[in-house]
């Protein structure tokens, strides 16, 4: 009898669609998407310098940075310790995932969707067509953020190391195949990437070091 439930309720499970499936969108971002403004501080170029994460997160979760994007206007200084917000300890932040590709419908399957901007600022994972995010519902909303940091660097080498931005969006709705006529892209607004500000303690550091180094030199003469 136990075996006869069981198997009926094995053969019920997989009979209903899992909550979790895939949904669809189209993972695109015009010219100056992302800017670049760690090279020159002060002015934000467009240029191909830029590699752009997609992260998404249950629907209704909360933006975790100070801002919902960092600005593209000058001037703006990195707030200290940004990565530590969407990246505590070096680890992402629980409830949000780097997008993956689940490649049903391109060849970019088990890849995490990160993109290098072009020399205008503009981002495109599968040429602009649907992609479906694993592990997303099948349809209906999440939560979206794209990060941003120096392209030379990978993402694990660039976590609290490397230039940082961002843009939130709150929600936006994923579609159950790349063949819907409600496919898009999510209008992210722009953002810049910018150079972070040291820590006070590593200020005041620097401060005694070089105070330090002054003292030797007038002791010497």
């Amino acid at each position: 009898m136990k075996k006869i439930i069981a198997l009926s309720t094995l053969a019920v499970s997989l009979a209903v669609p899992s909550v979790f499936g895939q949904g669809y969108m189209q993972v695109t971002g015009g010219f100056s998407q992302a800017l670049d403004g760690f090279t020159t501080p002060g002015t934000l170029l467009r240029d191909s310098l830029i590699n752009v994460a997609l992260l998404w997160a249950p629907s209704g979760t909360a933006n975790p940075m100070p801002l919902s994007n960092t600005p593209t206007t000058e001037p703006y200084s990195l707030p200290s310790g940004a990565w530590g917000d969407i990246y505590p300890s070096g680890t992402l932040l629980s409830g949000w995932h780097v997008a993956v590709d689940n490649g049903d419908s391109d060849a970019s399957g088990g890849q995490q969707i990160i993109m290098q901007t072009t020399s205008r600022g503009a981002i495109s994972w599968n040429a602009g067509l649907g992609v479906d995010i694993t592990g997303t519902p099948s349809s209906g909303p999440i939560a979206l953020m794209e990060i941003g940091w120096i392209s030379s660097e990978s993402l694990s080498a660039a976590i609290g190391n490397s230039a940082f931005g961002w843009s939130y969006q709150p929600s936006f709705t994923l579609v159950s195949s790349s063949t819907d006529t409600g496919i898009s892209s999510p209008s992210m607004a722009g953002f810049g990437v910018y150079g972070s500000i040291p820590e006070p303690t590593t200020l005041a550091l620097a401060g005694l070091g070089g105070l330090s180094l002054l003292f030797l030199r007038r002791k010497k003469a």
